[in-house]
């Protein structure tokens, strides 16, 4: 199973099992997630943590996959990519991600997604999407300049360059940075604390932070995924990248 579920009372465990591929999101494990956020719609669940097996969090999309021409890269975006953060932000319940080794493209845009980010202090963050000719997606666009700022979010997507949990801390892409194999204990010790909070006040809290802009940045974001995929330049940074990481 590419996604692993694992209830903890009133709290749900998500982890993406690719550790191989280093939980790289190929279109199972994009299909499974989406599955998963529909069993942590259920009732009894209070609060989703999202972890990732093995040495990194997520690689990002699979470059390996074979490639879809722009028309297919357009409509995987819409019902995968954006579907996984319209999904995240219709749930009620807050999601921590647990953030350890890399966490890259959309990987980093599906931790930018969660509530609460707890990363370890070797955790990094690259956004990766302009050296491969892409733009960002999964939310990213929305997610992250909310998070950083909208001046510091440009630089960074389009330097290239990794943050470490410390960088990532001190622009407030994370809320806390533990030591090495601790993300998940400090994640699920936030999720059972926000879980154990009376009524809908979490909840409600979280859909009225949510905003009214994201369905037009992801729609924005499957347009602009599509027009700079079809650029000739984009093959050959794909290439190049898949190279890189073999």
């Amino acid at each position: 199973m590419t996604v692993l579920l694992e209830r903890d009372g009133a709290v749900l465990v998500l982890t993406l099992n690719r550790p191989d591929a280093l939980n790289a999101l190929d279109d199972e494990t994009l299909d499974a997630l989406l599955d998963a956020w529909c069993a942590a719609a259920a009732p009894d669940v209070r609060a989703v943590v999202l972890a990732g097996a093995g040495r990194a969090f997520c690689a990002g999309a699979d470059l390996k996959a074979p490639a879809r021409t722009p028309e297919e890269i357009a409509v995987n975006q819409k019902e995968r990519y954006s579907a996984q953060v319209r999904a995240m932000t219709g749930l009620a319940a807050p999601i921590i991600a647990a953030v350890h080794g890399p966490a890259v493209g959309a990987g980093m845009a599906l931790a930018a997604a969660c509530d609460v980010r707890v990363a370890t202090h070797s955790a990094t963050f690259t956004a990766g999407f302009a050296r491969i000719g892409a733009v960002p997606d999964m939310g990213a666009s929305y997610t992250v300049p909310r998070l950083i700022g909208a001046g510091r979010t440009f630089e960074w997507f389009t330097s290239g360059r990794t943050l470490s949990a410390a960088d990532a801390l001190a622009w407030g892409l994370v809320d806390e940075v533990v030591p090495d194999g601790a993300a998940l204990a400090s994640a699920l010790a936030r999720a059972h604390a926000l879980a154990a909070l009376p009524g809908d006040g979490v909840a409600l809290t979280k859909a009225l932070l949510a905003g009214t802009g994201l369905d037009d940045a992801l729609a924005a974001e499957e347009r602009a995924q599509a027009q700079a995929v079809a650029h000739p330049d984009r093959l050959a940074a794909r290439q190049r990248r898949i190279k890189e990481t073999a």
